[in-house]
Formats: C-alpha cells, sequence, structure tokens
C-alpha cells in the first residue's frame, strides 16, 4: 500500500505556478523512491474557487505533475464512523483530475459551497466582535462556560425564541448559576453574536436536510466515541481552538481548513498553515488516529521531500 501525501492548497499552487522547482523536483523523486502518492480531496477544488480559472489551472498543472494521484471518492464525513470493515476513506488512481476540475457538476457544487461558507464566516465574524467587545482577555470561568453552552443549545433548538437574554435567566435560574456580572455580559454579547452563525448553520443544515438537534446530536457522538470519528473530530476541535482565541480574526478559508484537516488522520504526510499546524501539533498526539501523519507548514516542500526521502519503502 503506497504512503500517502496531503499537500495545502498553497503548496500545491506554489508547484503549479513554478515558484518552486528545486523542491517541487525533490518531492517527486523522493515519492518515486519510496511508493508514496499524493492525495487529492474536493476542498482542493474548492480552495481555488474564489480566485478564478487561473488559479484553477494552477492547481490542475501541480497535481498533473505528479502523475497518477489518489482521487478521495468517500472522505471522513462518508465514512465516519468507522468500523472493523470499513476502517478507511476510500481513495482511488486517478489521472483525469482535469477533466473532474473542469467539471460542470464540480463548478455548480463549487459555487455553492462558497455561497455556504460566506454565510457561515460573516456569522463568525459577528460572533467574534461581540465576545471581544466586552472580553478582556480574561478566561472565563467553569460556571460562565456551563451558562454559554446550555443557552447556545437552547438558541440552536429553538425552543425559547432567539433573545439570548431570558435564555440566559432561565438557565441561571433552573441550574443555580452565579456569575460575575462582566461575566455574564460577556456570554450574552456572544450569545448575541452567535446569533448570525446559527441562523446561516440552520439554514444549511436544513437544505440539506439535517435537523438542528441532530447535527448537535452528531457532536457530541463525536467526542463519545473518538475513535470512530477520527477524521471530524480533529477538524471539529482545530475549529473550536481557534474559536477560544477570540483576538484572532476569522477568515473565509476557515471552513476549507478544517475540511482539509479531516483528512489528516488517513495520511502519512501533510501540510497546513502555521496556525493549522499549531493546533493539530498540540491535538493529534492525544487522539488515537488511523496514521499518525508528519505535519510541516506550508512553503517547506524542501523539509517535506526529506522527510520522505528518509522513509524505508
Amino acid at each position: 500500500m503506497p504512503r500517502r501525501l496531503y499537500l495545502d492548497t498553497a503548496d500545491l499552487l506554489d508547484i503549479g505556478d513554478g515558484r518552486v522547482p528545486a523542491e517541487h523536483q525533490a518531492l517527486l523523486h523522493a515519492m518515486a523512491d519510496t511508493d508514496t502518492m499524493l492525495v487529492v480531496s474536493r476542498d482542493h477544488i474548492f480552495d481555488v474557487a474564489h480566485a478564478g480559472d487561473t488559479a484553477l489551472e494552477s492547481l490542475v498543472k501541480a497535481v498533473e505533475s505528479f502523475g497518477v494521484v489518489l482521487g478521495v471518492v468517500d472522505g471522513p464525513d462518508q465514512v465516519e464512523p468507522l468500523t472493523q470493515e470499513r476502517t478507511d476513506i476510500v481513495v482511488q488512481p486517478c489521472t483525469n483530475f482535469r477533466e473532474l476540475a473542469y467539471h460542470d457538476k464540480a463548478r455548480t457544487n463549487v459555487a455553492k459551497l462558497r455561497a455556504t461558507y460566506e454565510q457561515i464566516h460573516a456569522g463568525e465574524r459577528s460572533a467574534q466582535a461581540a465576545a471581544w467587545g466586552v472580553s478582556r482577555g480574561d478566561v472565563a470561568s467553569r460556571k460562565a462556560n456551563e451558562l454559554y453552552r446550555a443557552a447556545f443549545i437552547t438558541l440552536v433548538r429553538d425552543w425559547m425564541g432567539d433573545d439570548p437574554e431570558p435564555i440566559v435567566a432561565f438557565w441561571e435560574a433552573k441550574n443555580g448559576i452565579q456569575v460575575t456580572a462582566h461575566e455574564r455580559a460577556s456570554v450574552l454579547a456572544a450569545l448575541h453574536g452567535a446569533k448570525d452563525m446559527i441562523s446561516a448553520a440552520k439554514a444549511i443544515l436544513a437544505a440539506e436536510g439535517i435537523d438542528a438537534t441532530e447535527a448537535l446530536r452528531m457532536h457530541a457522538q463525536w467526542e463519545s466515541d473518538a475513535e470512530a470519528y477520527p477524521g471530524q473530530l480533529l477538524g471539529y476541535r482545530v475549529s473550536l481552538g481557534r474559536r477560544r482565541n477570540v483576538r484572532r480574526v476569522p477568515r473565509q478559508s476557515d471552513l476549507l481548513d478544517h475540511d482539509h484537516v479531516k483528512h489528516m488522520p488517513y495520511v502519512d504526510i501533510a501540510t497546513c498553515d502555521a496556525g493549522t499546524l499549531h493546533e493539530v501539533s498540540n491535538l493529534a498526539p492525544k487522539m488515537k488516529l488511523p496514521r499518525h501523519p508528519a505535519v510541516f507548514q506550508t512553503g517547506r516542500l524542501g523539509e517535506v521531500a526529506a522527510r520522505i526521502g528518509a522513509l524505508s519503502k
């Protein structure tokens, strides 16, 4: 079975644009010597959708330079939960990536996904702005986190309306939660900001025929059965890690970064940006994964080639 390399889209664009010829050649030689194949997912195509045909052509040229690649047919979202019979994503040798990338269906799916991610991104920016407005860099207490979590779930389930104030008051009384005035203001501000994100996410779930309560149950299931959901759980935890940093400005590419991260438990070597690398490096070693990839920061293809070259066939 060949080893698997999953490159960040930024690295593939560097290759396609001819910016790293020496590293590219070293990578190809190392991969050939160690039976290592590039893994390409639909998320690579989605990644360049906003940049137009020039970026898509660069991506296609880069992928074609690797010859036969492994295309992801069924990714983490499709194969998880893992079972004794289903222990891996489904990949197939692909020699027609150009045809796939330029297919009309791909363009339709890309347009739909881009609109979806723009909605969620706008909601995340709103939620972060609200939280940052009252956060003084404090570390929220366990009680404040408990209050926020209960109120957030209630907002998602929509059984008390969308005004955070009575929802927070309800959980304060029901669970006897007492927090400081500043913490309460922070919880309310974050919930007001989160309303936009929740509305966007619920519209997307509805379009896919998924109930919001069922989506919450799925997240809980990932945590309670971590070995069965390695990809989705790693992506989710990376997302949570980023959201806890109220000083960080959310990027529109964040959601696709998380989709790329989902593939990491199923490959041997991967690259990602510095922020994602920080989260993955903290989280992945603590998880039981199908494969434990060596992860490098984007722009370090020489180091990736050296690491692959050090592998035995």
